[in-house]
Order: C-alpha cells, then sequence, then structure tokens
C-alpha cells in the first residue's frame, strides 16, 4: 500500500502553524483544513489515516520537515511515529541524482505538472473558497503521486540483479548500495562491487575495472 501526505503551513519560521493537509491512500485523495471554528478539529482525519496506515505501507512526503515538526504537537505518539518513518521523495531523490543541478528537484520540475504553493492556498483558505482550496490541494497530491512513479522507475534503474543503489555522493565521489542480505556496501555502478565498509574516490574516472566476484 502506497500512501501519499502534503502538510501546509502559514509561513517558514517563528510562529508558523499548519493549516492545512492532503492525503491520497491508493489513490482515494482526502484532504482538510483549519476553519474559523476552533472547535473544529481539522488535525482527527490525519490522526486517523496515519493511524489505520498498516505498519507495512509506504507513507512519502515531500521536503516537509518543517511541516511535520510543527504538526507533530498535535498528533499521538503512534500517529507520530508512523509520520516519522515516512520517506521524503524531495530527499531520496536528491540523494540518488546528487550531481543534478539544484532547481530540478522542485515539485513541478519532478512532475511536470503546475502546482499551487503554500501561500496561495492560505489565501484561498483565509477567503473560505473551500471548492478551490480542495481542487489546488489535489493538483498537488496528483504532482505528489507523479513523482513518486519518478522515485520508483529510479530505483530501479539503480538495481542490477541483488545489488542495490541507495545514494550518491559527490565529494569524495561515493556510491552506496546494499545488498538481498540487507549488509551495507559501497558499490561503484556496473559490474564492480567493493565488498568493504568504505570505498572513496576523487572521481569515477579513478575506479578501476574489474569484474563483480561471483560470491558477491
Amino acid at each position: 500500500m502506497v500512501n501519499y501526505l502534503q502538510l501546509y503551513c502559514s509561513h517558514y519560521g517563528p510562529g508558523a502553524r499548519p493549516f492545512a493537509l492532503v492525503f491520497s491512500r491508493n489513490g482515494d485523495i482526502s484532504s482538510d483544513y483549519e476553519r474559523k471554528d476552533t472547535a473544529y478539529d481539522w488535525i482527527a482525519p490525519l490522526e486517523h489515516l496515519l493511524k489505520d496506515m498498516p505498519e507495512n505501507a509506504t507513507l512519502y512526503t515531500f521536503n516537509s520537515a518543517f511541516e511535520q515538526k510543527k504538526v507533530a504537537p498535535l498528533l499521538s505518539k503512534e500517529a507520530l511515529y508512523k509520520l516519522s518513518n515516512s520517506v521524503d521523495l524531495y530527499k531520496a531523490i536528491k540523494s540518488r541524482t546528487t550531481l543534478v543541478p539544484f532547481p530540478s528537484y522542485s515539485m513541478e520540475s519532478l512532475s511536470h505538472r503546475k502546482v499551487v504553493l503554500g501561500p496561495d492556498l492560505l489565501t484561498l483558505q483565509k477567503e473560505d473558497r473551500e471548492e478551490e482550496l480542495r481542487k489546488a490541494m489535489k493538483v498537488n497530491i496528483k504532482a505528489m503521486e507523479r513523482i513518486g512513479a519518478v522515485y520508483e522507475d529510479l530505483k530501479g534503474e539503480q538495481r542490477a540483479d541483488d545489488i542495490w543503489i541507495d545514494s550518491i555522493l559527490p565529494s569524495p565521489f561515493t556510491i552506496i548500495g546494499h545488498t538481498k542480505d540487507s549488509l551495507p556496501h559501497y558499490i561503484q555502478q556496473g559490474d564492480v562491487l567493493y565488498d568493504c565498509l568504505l570505498y572513496t574516490s576523487p572521481s569515477p574516472r579513478d575506479l578501476p575495472t574489474s569484474r563483480m566476484p561471483s560470491s558477491a
């Protein structure tokens, strides 16, 4: 089961507060937001969605460390635990393609879709334009689903037999991965496996060419 969550805050910095959320569970999209009626508990749907999410389910977020920090005091320990184990697509994709120019990691660039940013959503929320607000959040979560597909394709491209690449570090050049036995290895993509605790090199051009040992 794959889930996607986007949280929105009033701004970045002191005094920021969460004001809206959109959640996709196997393509079923739900959203909610802060109302003028302070008695309305708009966080409750998120609490229930997280608590009902199976332990083996995947939860994707996107560059939401700040938002998660702000919403954390409003959640139970169980819901917060599941949220803390989410996969940040922004960080995950960036760690695997670290040599790509920084602007390429925006949600619009990765999804090839126009998205509605937080300040514009806040305006819709303040003006009680519920239909437009929910429509905009749906557009955003659909864009995030496309990014999830990009990430899954990327993981597939960075796998050879029973070797997976987890991240790429540019300086010094290092490729970090693992094998089916879940033991950590540092590998160069291709036919070479370095079965050691750490392998680094100034440049991939400096790496020797050798065949992967059959016992790897």
